[in-house]
């Protein structure tokens, strides 16, 4: 009874989000929250966003109203027909902003595309590092795990986030490690543009004893 009962007080927390659970990708939500719970059956489960009625059996429902705004320089980053990227960059905010009301540590954020088939708990020691993100490719990583352990550990990032989206397209390459000469304009902009992606391995590369990669194999 002892260790079901420290089980559950020391359970990692895991945090989705996505701003609108009714637009049509959004559909397969519910299935990702059910194999979150089959796979982390005690674990908190935070799910942010801002649609107001929408719930879930034993989630916990944030509504992005009840959070600090985003700011300014972060809102106004991105054209109307950047959702994905503005989505991507906006979670990190609110995450950090919910870690730091709710007093939050041991954080994992996972893309409400990922089924999760692991006990966060159990998957691996995270206390090397204070952040870890997950690779994608050269000068890439992606945030389909994304972890804190406080919200005073994503402090530095997310100053690094708002710095990122002062600047231009030259600025963020150089900062990513990317070649502007060797690669088309079209492949500077999809990659110094999007934080979730560029940025996350720009502020690895800038700050590695903060942020680390998780292992893939």
């Amino acid at each position: 009874m002892l260790a079901a009962l420290n089980a559950m007080v020391y359970a990692r927390i895991a945090i989705y989000y996505y701003d609108d659970p009714t637009h049509p990708w959004a559909t397969h939500i519910p299935l990702v929250l059910k194999q979150h719970r089959l796979s982390n059956p005690t674990g908190p489960v935070y799910f942010i966003t801002n649609h107001a009625t929408w719930t879930y059996p034993d989630i916990r429902i944030v509504r992005t109203s009840t959070l600090p705004p985003i700011p300014p320089v972060l809102a106004n980053a991105f054209p109307v027909s950047y959702q994905n990227q503005r989505e991507s960059s906006f979670r990190f905010w609110y995450m950090h902003q919910l870690m730091r009301r709710d007093g939050l540590q041991d954080v994992v954020q996972i893309e409400t595309d990922q089924l999760m088939y692991m006990d966060l708990d159990t998957w691996m020691p995270l206390a090397a590092a204070p952040l870890w993100v997950t690779p994608l490719t050269t000068n890439k990583a992606t945030a389909s795990i994304f972890f804190a352990r406080s919200a005073e550990a994503m402090d530095p990032f997310i100053d690094y986030m708002m710095i990122w989206y002062t600047h231009n397209h030259a600025w963020r390459a150089i900062q990513a490690g990317i070649d502007l000469f060797e690669r088309p304009k079209y492949h500077q902009e999809l990659e110094t543009d999007v934080f979730c992606m560029s940025g996350l391995w720009a502020f690895h590369r800038r700050f590695p004893h903060l942020l680390r990669m998780l292992p893939t194999q």
